[in-house]
């Protein structure tokens, strides 16, 4: 899908000229709310999408000796954001969903030959070790959790 930014009554502008550090879609996401209202379920949900529960059966070893169907990627599932660089800041490394999320990333990114692959990174980190914002790519996520 194309994405237009209206600029004036009648005209268009592609977003492939607006501003190079835009978005390549039109995506923000504000997660707010109390102590265990499950913000962090909300996110992970949303970067492995359609694509977990369907790669999970061979993620954990249930479907190992099975043929992978053929088809293409498409049948398994896709994730909401796509981006190959995803960086999580915080400050609860130890929270069970992004071990959840590692995990995915790792897998789908381990064998270039299935189709579920996608070339992604994950990274896990504290906010002292955030690194410059210039050093990110237009194709990376940043995740921030408390």
């Amino acid at each position: 899908m194309e994405y237009y930014k209206l600029s004036k009554l009648g005209e268009t502008v592609p977003s492939k000229k607006q501003n190079p550090f835009a978005p390549k879609l039109p995506f923000r996401l504000g997660v707010a709310g109390t102590s265990e209202s499950e913000k962090t379920k909300m996110v992970v949900h949303q970067l492995l999408g359609s694509k977990y529960p369907k790669v999970y059966l061979w993620m954990s070893d249930e479907k190992r000796g099975h043929k992978i169907p053929k088809g293409g990627s498409k049948n398994f599932g896709e994730r909401y954001i796509p981006c190959d660089d995803l960086i999580v800041v915080t400050q609860h490394q130890d929270e069970e969903l992004w071990e959840t999320v590692q995990c995915f990333y790792e897998f789908i990114a381990k064998d270039k030959q299935v189709p579920w692959y996608e070339n992604v990174r994950f990274k896990l980190i504290v906010p002292e070790e955030l690194p410059d914002i210039v050093s990110f790519k237009r194709t990376g996520q940043i995740t921030f959790g408390t």
